[in-house]
C-alpha cells in the first residue's frame, strides 16, 4: 500500500508556498503575534514570542512571500532599515481557503464555504 497518494489537483507553487508557511508552530505563534499586538518589529515580534530574533528571518520571509504578512517597506530596501510586519487579513483567508480546497472533496469544500460558524448553513432556515 502507498504511503502517500497524490492529489488529483496538485497544488500551485504559491498555494504549496502558502500552505508550508503555515505549516510551523513558530510561523503559527507569529500569525497571533502579529495579529494581536501587531504591526511589529523582528525583535519586538522575538520579545513577544521569546525567541531569538534571528530566528524568525525564515519564517518571516516564508509568510511574507505567500503572501499572508506584509512589510512596510520593500525587500528590496531594507538593508540598514528598521521593518515592521503585519498581517494580511486576505492572505490568511487564502490561506485557509487554500487549505480547504486542498482537504475536501469538492461537494464538502462548497458546504464548508457556505457553512456558518455558529454551525447553520448560510440560508438556512434551521
Amino acid at each position: 500500500m502507498p504511503r502517500f497518494v497524490r492529489p488529483a489537483t496538485p497544488l500551485t507553487s504559491r498555494e504549496a508556498a502558502m500552505l508550508y508557511a503555515i505549516d510551523m508552530p513558530l510561523a503559527q505563534s507569529i500569525l497571533r503575534e502579529l495579529s494581536s499586538r501587531g504591526p511589529l518589529l523582528r525583535a519586538e515580534i522575538a520579545d513577544g514570542l521569546g525567541v531569538s530574533a534571528s530566528s524568525l528571518r525564515l519564517h518571516l520571509e516564508q509568510l511574507e512571500n505567500a503572501g499572508i504578512i506584509q512589510a512596510d517597506v520593500p525587500a528590496g530596501q531594507r538593508r540598514g532599515r528598521s521593518v515592521r510586519y503585519s498581517v494580511r487579513v486576505k492572505g490568511v483567508v487564502d490561506a485557509v481557503d487554500t487549505l480547504l480546497a486542498f482537504v475536501l472533496t469538492t461537494n464538502e469544500y462548497r458546504v464548508a464555504r457556505h457553512h456558518d460558524p455558529r454551525g447553520d448553513a448560510r440560508g438556512s432556515d434551521n
